[in-house]
């Protein structure tokens, strides 16, 4: 699963749009796409989103194990640990920089089992390059010119708990 290395290049929201509340977008980055179903977020949780798409750039980007062990489920780590592996296997190294929310759009959120989730749709941005490990030479990407990216954030926590979420799932929009 290449969670990162698929790209869009065609943005398909506003840049800067804003958070939801309601039907109103105040300042942050994210607009509802559809009615929210069980679950009311809020903008604490939005920037919980915003950050943590960040830090788990961040963290790929950096090879950091312990950080993106520290805000994902099992499953998304163990499919994270699987491509580091894989591009460590092959020398590679993906280095993740500059990432920015461009817009985030709040799909749904609901509680099951004992847990909330939301999915959000990411439109970010990031410089996003591949390089030869030994050499340090660029195989894939640009150093300057940052990719546009889309994909479906699905984030957890136990229900209750104000502003413990985590990464449960990333998939191409």
């Amino acid at each position: 699963m290449r969670l990162f290395r698929s790209r869009s290049t065609s943005p398909s929201f506003g840049a800067d749009r804003a958070y939801a509340q309601e039907v109103s977008a105040p300042p942050g980055g994210y607009a509802p796409a559809a009615p929210m179903t069980g679950l009311a977020l809020t903008p604490s949780d939005q920037s919980a989103f915003e950050r943590l798409l960040g830090e788990l750039q961040d963290a790929f980007g950096h090879e950091d194990y312990a950080r993106l062990r520290a805000i994902t489920t099992p499953e998304v780590m163990s499919y994270l640990a699987e491509e580091l592996s894989d591009n460590a296997t092959h020398g590679r190294r993906n280095e993740v920089t500059g990432t920015r929310l461009l817009d985030g759009e709040i799909s749904e959120a609901w509680q099951e089992d004992g847990q909330d989730y939301a999915t959000v749709a990411m439109h970010y941005e990031s410089v996003d390059v591949m390089r030869d490990r030994a050499t340090g030479a660029v195989l894939a990407g640009s150093t300057h010119e940052p990719t546009m990216t889309t994909e479906l954030w699905t984030f957890v926590r136990p229900s209750g708990s104000w502003g413990s979420w985590k990464v449960s799932a990333i998939q191409e929009a």
